[in-house]
């Protein structure tokens, strides 16, 4: 109607449609905007100065209107009028607007806006919450307790296993970030010298093509076999890779431990070569967002299984993100927790024939991989901020994340310290050992070197 009143010059009747459909459309930011806008053209049109400013003016207001959900019931929109007055309705658009009230859709808004505001505040906490949690506001230090110097030649050491019978160790690392969430890239095995780790050589096996590794143990058997198993994450299946470890340190692979379920291996007990207990960390898939949020949860879906080829049985379930675990004496294991920030010591039941928790021990980071040098004491290394890890250190190197080791007596849980740095000598610290000579070797989850401390207690 308005635009046909335009065509054939009636601007009286054009304005008086603009008013109708302004009493129509107040509480509509779409439509109201329009009409303002047409009034508004219409009045450059007339020249009318006056009604121009006032329809820039009216425009301006609009969001505001809408916002607040209040606006003047009746107003017609023009410049004569007063844009907060309310006028009365008559004829066919009071029949229109029969039963509507500005102030239903003002406690609309206000809901609206309550309801948001919540939100938002909840979110904060609780985002709060989840960094209070994985050591965000936890201010750590660089501990002067030994001499620490980097050792290159063990280029991201995940995780390192000692055959201290032949004065050897295993790492397993490489160029992590290259194949972390399924990218491109394969692991690197070093064997050294347990007196001398600067003086590792790679060992890398050619089999499988595929190896993104994870976790290793290694078993000496009576017969004076050695056995390496490495958990691997291949983009093909996920399997624990076993090895026959020759007297020079060469590895010749034996066979791969799967099953159809089995998936997100981290660490091993190799039980022997066609057997293993195996902790399965989460259900996500590791690098994506959906791993971070499994992890923010602290859902608690990380197990330990006992591993044979095609077949494999839960012996614990219910942890927060499983990591590292090791053998103890009186045929315990101790699983590492990586969220819940814990130790789990398990004992096998009266007829050997499961495991049962025997007790936790709570530590002051998100515990990696463990080692055991007597088979009472464990050493645990880890990360005290682990979202900086996850969002940072994961991904850069020039993005810190803090490192801390500690020995914990897994009878009395009392727990010392051993290693503490703010991540610039050494970032994401993932395991800890001892070697002879009371010097410890620490590794790093995607660091460019393991750090060999000296005169450690």
């Amino acid at each position: 109607m308005f635009w046909g009143a335009r065509r054939i010059g009636d601007r009286e009747l054009a304005w008086g449609h603009l008013e109708r459909a302004h009493i129509l459309s107040q509480r509509y930011f779409t439509r109201h905007w329009h009409t303002h806008w047409l009034m508004l053209r219409l009045a450059r049109e007339e020249r009318n100065r006056a009604e121009v400013r006032g329809q820039i003016r009216r425009l301006a207001a609009v969001p505001l209107g809408w916002a607040g959900g209040w606006v003047p019931k009746g107003n017609t929109g023009g410049a004569n009028v007063h844009p907060l007055k309310p006028m009365s309705v008559e004829g066919d658009l009071a029949e229109a607007l029969e039963g509507y009230s500005p102030w239903k859709d003002v406690a609309v808004r206000v809901a609206v806006v309550v309801t948001v505001l919540l939100m938002v505040l909840w979110a904060r906490s609780a985002w709060s919450e989840v960094r209070e949690r994985n050591g965000e506001f936890l201010t750590v230090t660089a501990s002067a307790a030994s001499q620490c110097t980097p050792v290159p030649a063990l280029e991201g050491a995940e995780d390192i296993v000692l055959d201290t019978a032949a004065g050897r160790g295993f790492a397993v690392g490489g160029d992590r970030r290259a194949f972390r969430g399924g990218g491109a890239g394969r692991s690197r095995v070093f064997a050294f010298p347990a007196d001398d780790p600067h003086a590792a050589r790679d060992t890398t096996p050619d089999e499988p093509a595929e190896l993104k590794g994870f976790g290793a143990d290694l078993l000496r058997k009576p017969d004076g076999s050695v056995w390496l198993g490495i958990a691997n994450r291949s983009n093909v299946a996920h399997g624990i890779e076993v090895y026959a470890v020759a007297e020079d340190g060469f590895l010749t692979h034996y066979n791969t431990l799967t099953s159809p379920d089995f998936r997100n291996p981290n660490d091993l007990v190799l039980l022997s070569p066609s057997s293993a207990l195996v902790t399965l960390d989460k259900r996500s898939p590791a690098g994506t967002i959906w791993e971070v949020v499994e992890g923010a949860r602290r859902a608690a879906t990380g197990r330990v299984v006992h591993l044979e080829q095609g077949s494999m049985e839960t012996i614990a379930d219910g942890l927060l993100s499983s990591n590292g675990i090791v053998r103890l004496d009186n045929g315990r294991v101790a699983v590492g927790e990586l969220v819940g920030r814990r130790v789990s010591i398990f004992a096998p039941n009266s007829n050997g024939d499961a495991y049962q928790l025997e007790r936790r021990i709570a530590l002051p980071f998100a515990v990696d991989n463990l080692t055991s040098p007597d088979g009472r004491t464990l050493w645990a290394a880890g990360h005290p901020k682990l979202l900086t890890l996850a969002r940072g250190y994961q991904r850069d190197e020039e993005h810190k994340s803090p490192s801390m080791a500690v020995a914990v007596d897994s009878v009395t849980g009392t727990v010392r310290t051993l290693f503490q740095d703010d991540g610039h000598l050494l970032s994401a610290s993932s395991v800890a050992v001892a070697l002879p000579d009371k010097r410890m070797l620490v590794g790093t989850a995607f660091g460019p070197a393991a750090t060999l401390c000296e005169g450690r207690s």
